[in-house]
């Protein structure tokens, strides 16, 4: 049984003696009340008797029948009274027992809420933590490792490691997850694009090699002016080494397309291990549970 479920029953049990209590306590005062009106009416009748002037009368034989008959009926309301409190002190025990337990099971039961608050508290506190940090991961894996998969011939590698200079730490980066784009961050850099086209449009007849370059380069990489298409010319494109006094709008989208770059599972294109030593053997990070 449920702690909600005792405590139905034990409140259940409660209001029932409650009333049978009340019951029990008018069954007393009636017994109480009886025994005075009786008692009243017994003295009267003795004092009528002891003033009586005519004997051997109706009045007398009525009067006598009271004064005797008082004694059986004091012992009986007496009884009645006495086993009405009897009654009302084991149901007053009884209901001292029940409203005990019921104040327990109650204080057991906030305990128990309050233990439930906790771990909801706790659970969405670290998974929020978690999942910050997993963004904040991803934000500069995308500004500062995903550049680096691109080769000098321009190809996308499928992996790229990083060992730290003690060669206890390493990071192994996988390109083949990096599948999605941030449609925010894409759009503001293809506004930058376009800001690029239109200033060079009136020029078109008297650009340069490497602009002529950046221009072919810029229409494979945004589809129909409208949006990006994740693959090898894109990689390319955000591994070059732009100068932003020569091109500021590529430079600027540039930066946005590598914020932009996201990867639905962080754990399934990252990996990471450590050891102790370099003549120790890598050991894999345990990242999720």
């Amino acid at each position: 049984m449920t702690l909600k479920s005792k405590i139905k029953k034990l409140e259940l049990l409660s209001r029932r003696g409650e009333k049978e209590f009340k019951k029990l306590s008018k069954n007393e005062a009636r017994a109480i009340a009886l025994w005075r009106r009786g008692y009243q009416i017994y003295r009267k009748a003795a004092m009528d008797m002891a003033t009586l002037k005519k004997r051997r009368t109706i009045r007398e034989e009525k009067l006598k029948d009271i004064i005797i008959s008082w004694d059986e009926k004091t012992v009986n309301l007496t009884v009645q009274r006495d086993d009405a409190r009897k009654a009302m002190k084991e149901k007053e025990d009884e209901l001292a027992k029940l409203r005990l337990e019921l104040a327990l099971i109650i204080e057991q039961d906030k305990a128990e809420k309050r233990v439930t608050d906790e771990i909801v508290e706790q659970v969405f506190m670290l998974t929020n933590i978690v999942v910050e940090a997993l963004e904040n991961r991803n934000v500069y894996l995308s500004g500062h490792v995903y550049d680096k998969l691109i080769g000098e011939d321009g190809k996308l590698r499928t992996q790229i490691t990083f060992d730290n200079s003690s060669g206890t730490k390493r990071v192994v980066a996988m390109v083949n997850t990096i599948s999605k784009i941030d449609p925010t961050l894409a759009g503001a850099a293809k506004q930058e694009i376009v800001k690029f086209f239109d200033r060079i449009q009136p020029k078109l007849t008297q650009v340069d090699e490497l602009t002529q370059s950046m221009i072919e380069l810029m229409e494979e990489v945004l589809i129909e002016k409208t949006s990006f298409k994740v693959g090898p010319r894109l990689y390319h494109f955000l591994s070059l080494s732009l100068k932003e006094e020569v091109f500021p709008e590529l430079k600027s989208a540039q930066d946005l397309l590598k914020k932009s770059l996201r990867s639905e599972k962080t754990s399934s294109y990252v990996r990471l291990y450590t050891r102790e030593d370099r003549a120790s053997k890598f050991e894999p990070v345990r990242q999720q549970a």
